[in-house]
This record gives C-alpha cells, structure tokens and sequence, in this order.
C-alpha cells in the first residue's frame, strides 16, 4: 500500500497569546525557529512521522489537518496536552504502493533472511543440546561435517609464545576469552562470535599452569629489552642535554646537531587547536604538549615503550582574529557553551527571585539537619 510520512517543524507555547504572536511572526514571513528564539522558546523538529504517530503528539483533529496540508503551510495554533503548538510543514515523503511483482524481490529476501535466522538458531540450539548432554566434540564435528582446527598453546591475549609467528584470526577472540573464564579440560562449549550468526565449539585439550617461561626460550626478548631499556637511557640523557642547550642560548637546530649522531634532523609541527581530536581521533602526545607549552619554552617527552625521547620546542603562536574565523567553527565553540550559558541564567534568576521575595535562612535547623546527615548527632523525634 502507499505511504506517507512528514516532518514539521514546531514550536510549543505556554500560552495562546504566545502561540498567536509566533504564528503572526511566522505567516509574515520570519523562519519558525527566529519566531520562537524571539519569544524565549526553541522550535525542533518532529522527524519523519505518519500521520498516526502526529495525532500521538498532538491530536486526531491537528494530525488530519497537518496531513491535508502543502509543505510550507502553517498549522495552528492548536491546543494539546504540552501548551499551544506552531507548526509548518517541512517535508512531505510519500512511498508510491508496490504490485506484487515489484515488491516480490523485497519479500524474498526479507524471507530468505528470516529462514537463515531461524536455521542457525535451530542449529545453535541442536548443538547447545549435544553439548549438554556431554557428546564429544569430535562427535559433534563428525555429525555435522564441521571442520576441526588445533591451536598450540595459548595465552588468554591470543598469543602463542611456543610459535610466535602464529596469529589467531581476531573472530575467535569472544571464544579464547570464555576458555579462560573457567572451561576445564576435556569439556566442550559453544562459544558466541556474532550474535546468531556464528559460533564456535572448541573443548580446551589442556591446561598449563603460570610458571615462569625457560631462559633459553625467552633469551631473545629479553637481550631485545635490555637492549632497548640502555637505549632509553642514552636516549633521554641526549634529550636533556639539547633542552640545556637551548635553554643556553643555542639554535634548536644546532643543539641537536651536536648532539651527537644518530640523533636525526630537527621536524616542524603544528596545527589549529581546533582541528585537535577532531572526528573523534586521538590526539598525537607531541601536539597536546606542544599546545600547553609556553612560548620559546623546550620539553622534552618520552616515547612509550623505550622508543625514544622527543625534545619539543615551540617557536610561533599564530593567534587568529576572532571575526575572520569561520561562522561553522564559531559554533562548533559556541554550542557546547550553551547549556552551560543557560544553567548560569537560570541560577542568577533563582538568586534574584530570592532577593526581591525575600527569603529567611533558619541557620539553627539547617546546622541540625547537617548535623543529622553526616552523622555527627543522633536523629532524634
């Protein structure tokens, strides 16, 4: 069957009045959003709706009217159970009805997808039964044509240290951490990868308790560390040594020049605070210090993982006139300052409502009501 779905935008007033002056406002030609920012009210969105979730929000009667409606039209002000509403029609979408034949494709897959739903559980579920009843896993393998798979000896990251080339594919993680939340040998489970699409039955061959790792078998790792550890060392001391020579006087470039080799060129970075963290990514250690360091100030950061030190030394602020930034960028700041904006007015309101109506503190009950709640006398009738 065809459909059809709105968006309104609206505004809910606490009064008539209110409500007629927005609309007077909006039918003159200002934006429903201006109209009621004008009147201390914020207008929003209804999102894509049918005419049966409308009626829900306001009623049968405005519903049917805003449905009969052209887009652009204002409705109202109608009565409901928030105060009086303003709306204008935003967007109509209507989905044209489908023969049989056109819809046919859409049909089967959702159909194909429900079947496969239903299969897998009933395979999960015939599975869950065997493991119940203690049926063997090569038992359960064998039954079902599934294949069999052995890892060597793993820790509960995933890692194998007897085959450090060996790589456990990332969808087996869910059951290597069930393994070790308290399967014993011999038992077999079934483990979740992705809810009602796959899973894996495994049974733990055995069991090897934490024990410290032979010498020969570790020897490399450990020489590797050490190695990297007196790196570290040397390392840190020649990143000193640079800030000293910069805090003397010396060019940054020429400090780490004589520094010694090995030591690398100089690099220039920067950026715009506001681009820091953007979109959600992390933000590099060398910019976030770089952007809480004083002007012509060195500091120096350390690589994690005995990689090495960095030595930073910011040379130029760049601090933009506040009226050539862009309109998008001032209200990326400016929104999130808005409720904070909001609860400050609501506060000076509280405060000056106090002080025209005149309030009294009784400072005795108030100094037996601390006292009573953190405990310092007893409650008493």
């Amino acid at each position: 069957a065809a459909s059809e779905t709105r968006r309104f935008a609206q505004v809910i007033a606490p009064d008539r009045a209110t409500a007629n002056s927005i609309a007077a406002k909006v039918r003159g030609g200002t934006t429903i959003a201006a109209a009621a920012q004008a009147a201390g009210l914020t207008a929003g969105s209804s999102g894509d709706v049918t005419q049966t979730a409308y009626s829900g929000m306001t009623n049968s009667a405005a519903a049917k009217a805003a449905f009969a409606a052209k887009r652009g039209d204002i409705l109202g002000p109608t009565q409901t159970g928030l105060g009086w509403t303003v709306a204008q029609v935003e967007a109509i979408t209507t989905t044209p009805a489908k023969t049989l034949a056109a819809a046919t494709p859409e049909i089967r897959a959702q159909l194909e997808k429900a079947k496969a739903d239903e299969a897998i559980i009933n395979f999960y579920n015939d599975i869950q039964d065997a493991v119940n009843e203690g049926v063997s896993v090569d038992e359960i393998i064998g039954d079902r044509k599934l294949k069999l798979a052995e890892t060597p000896a793993l820790l509960p990251s995933g890692r194998a240290p007897a085959q450090p080339a060996f790589a456990l594919p990332a969808e087996l993680a869910p059951m290597i951490t069930q393994a070790f939340q308290g399967s014993d040998e011999g038992e077999t489970h079934l483990a979740t990868l992705v809810e009602n699409e796959k899973f894996a039955v495994y049974v733990v061959k055995s069991i090897v308790a934490s024990a410290p790792p032979p010498f020969a078998q570790i020897r490399g790792d450990l020489l590797a560390d050490w190695k990297l550890a007196q790196g570290q060392k040397i390392a840190r001391d020649k990143a000193r040594a640079i800030v000293k020579a910069v805090d003397g006087g010396k060019g940054f470039a020429d400090a780490v020049r004589a520094a010694g080799p090995n030591i690398g060129s100089a690099q220039t970075i920067g950026g715009i605070r506001g681009q820091l963290g953007a979109g959600g990514q992390q933000v590099p250690p060398e910019l976030a210090l770089l952007f809480s360091m004083a002007p012509n100030s060195v500091k120096t950061l350390e690589i994690p993982g005995n990689r090495g030190w960095m030595v930073i030394a910011l040379g130029k602020v760049n601090r933009p006139d506040p009226k050539t930034i862009e309109p998008e960028r001032v209200a990326a700041i400016a929104n999130p300052l808005g409720p904070a904006f909001g609860n400050e007015l609501v506060t000076q309101m509280m405060q000056e409502a106090r002080k025209r109506v005149g309030v009294e503190l009784n400072q005795k009950l108030i100094d037996q009501l601390r006292k009573e709640l953190t405990g310092d006398t007893p409650v008493t009738e």
